[in-house]
């Protein structure tokens, strides 16, 4: 793979890494307000699962030391457009610094873990397909 592809795979896979990033803090939110307001995607079983899998796995590379995948994905092809870290490309830059947090993965993992098991919590109290469906 030429350098410019392995560049623009990198990039991809970041932009990939921070959509991932964004609907694990946003969906437990948006899922808490579609339950109390009666909105169908509260009780969305389908939403719920691909929250509850994405932040379980999240959690899990965390509390095991690990990197997550996207990012040893995006680091190899970096690698191989001859890039190091995040000094690339302009896309590659930023989104790298709202995504990447410089703090220790014990602290992470920490939070990593609170936020999967209050998706567990939200699982248990208030289960998928029990919300409202009339919209009223």
């Amino acid at each position: 793979m030429g350098g410019g592809a392995a560049a623009v795979l990198a990039d991809a896979v970041l932009v990939l890494h921070f959509l991932v990033a964004a609907f694990n803090i946003l969906a437990l939110p948006l899922i808490w307000l579609g339950l109390v307001r009666g909105w169908p995607l509260g009780s969305s079983r389908v939403l719920r699962l691909a929250h509850l899998g994405s932040m379980g796995l999240t959690a899990l590379c965390a509390l095991l030391d690990r990197l997550c995948p996207l990012t040893e994905w995006e680091s190899a092809l970096r690698g191989a457009a001859g890039q190091a870290g995040y000094a690339g490309t302009f896309l590659g830059h930023w989104l790298g610094r709202v995504l990447y947090v410089d703090a220790p993965m014990s602290v992470l993992a920490g939070i990593y873990a609170a936020w999967a098991g209050a998706s567990v919590l939200t699982w248990l109290l208030a289960p998928p397909g029990r919300g409202r469906r009339d919209g009223g």
